[in-house]
């Protein structure tokens, strides 16, 4: 008897805590922010989608290109985001039931990477590294808070200054 209620005791105990991790990952998810950075929030699939289009984003690190992560956006639990990849081709797809202006510091907090005034990939930015964005081929001054627009293609072009 008392071997059949220690089973059911740790039986209760392991449901209460895969029901408690449940829930913790769907709040994160839901959350404004997620894993520390600021997060877009999940597509709402019972609700109609308000915008939905594609950017192009580049970047090149001291000259190398740097292919997107093919899975930007999909999160555990059946989770997509409003930005989102699903090839590493460079081409992001905004779908969203809001009209939300989104950014390229949304994509990059999707993305779970730090895009800031003083970092850019786990890169410091500074007077010996530059970050220039073009947006449809023109300089913008924006950073993080440039906005994504319909059709637009963005190249990051992040340099370490050569010292002579």
């Amino acid at each position: 008897m008392r071997t059949f209620v220690s089973f059911f005791v740790s039986i209760i105990i392991v449901i209460a805590l895969a029901g408690t991790t449940s829930w913790l990952l769907v709040a994160a998810q839901n959350s404004a922010n997620y894993l520390g950075l600021p997060a877009v929030p999940c597509v709402d699939p019972t609700q109609p989608i308000l915008q939905r289009f594609t950017v192009h984003i580049i970047i090149t690190l001291n000259g190398a290109p740097l292919p997107l992560s093919p899975s930007i956006g999909h999160d555990p639990g059946k989770c997509l985001r409003v930005i989102s990849t699903n090839d590493a081709s460079g081409a992001v797809i905004i779908q969203s039931n809001d009209h939300i202006i989104y950014t390229l510091g949304d994509f990059f907090g999707t993305w779970r990477q730090k895009f800031d005034s003083s970092h850019f990939l786990g890169h410091p930015l500074d007077t010996s590294h530059a970050l220039t964005i073009y947006k449809d081929g023109n300089p913008v001054n924006t950073l993080a808070d440039t906005e994504l627009t319909p059709s637009s293609t963005y190249a990051i072009v992040y340099e370490t200054a050569v010292v002579r």
